[in-house]
């Protein structure tokens, strides 16, 4: 039997290659030439931070622009859910309970249900069925 890289059969070394590659989890290491690139002056180092600095402020400008709308939308969207939830409060019908001992025998989802109204929206109510 010959030894020798040379005589070796071209499936087994693939395989062989496959096994280091999953021990070490890391695909082999190929040496590849890498291009030398110029070096770069004092001054093109400057100009290039200049414009990455002009493009990050770009940036940060364009990103608060974008947070203040969507603040804005925030605010909008639940000072709208609380006037909705007013409006619905104001235009329902209710129930004025005066006495609150059979309160206790109620089941759970029956004292769910049940709200205390402020009383400026109260007097609301009052003066709107008075009209």
């Amino acid at each position: 039997m010959v030894k020798g890289k040379a005589f070796q059969k071209a499936w087994k070394s693939q395989i062989e290659v496959k096994k280091a590659t999953l021990k070490s989890r890391k695909p082999a290491k190929r040496h590849v030439n890498k291009v030398t690139q110029a070096k770069k002056t004092f001054q093109v180092k400057l100009e290039d931070r200049k414009k990455l600095k002009a493009v990050q402020d770009r940036e940060k400008a364009i990103n608060d622009k974008n947070k203040d709308k969507r603040k804005a939308a925030a605010k909008k969207r639940e000072a709208k859910k609380k006037r909705k939830e007013k409006n619905s409060i104001l235009a329902g019908q209710y129930q004025i309970i005066k006495k609150t001992d059979k309160i206790r025998r109620w089941n759970k989802k029956a004292k769910k249900t049940l709200m205390r109204m402020d009383p400026d929206i109260y007097a609301k109510l009052l003066q709107k069925s008075r009209i």
